[in-house]
């Protein structure tokens, strides 16, 4: 039970890292667009099987991650 509520976190986490050190040659970002572009990278990770959990994909989460 531990693990379903701590493995959406770890992996938000991983795709927030994931996609910041892929921005940094292009620094030009929006703050609402960086969130949606993560969202939509955890959405395809989640569809190709590289992520377990949906809830990885959460604008809540992205966003405190971003923090």
């Amino acid at each position: 039970m531990i693990g379903s509520i701590c493995w959406p976190f770890i992996d938000t986490y991983y795709v927030v890292a994931l996609f910041a050190l892929s921005l940094v040659k292009r620094k030009d970002v929006d703050e609402a667009k960086f969130s949606k572009d993560v969202q939509w990278v955890a959405e395809t990770m989640y569809q190709d099987g590289k992520l377990n959990y949906f809830e990885s994909c959460n604008q809540m989460i992205i966003n405190g991650a971003k923090a």
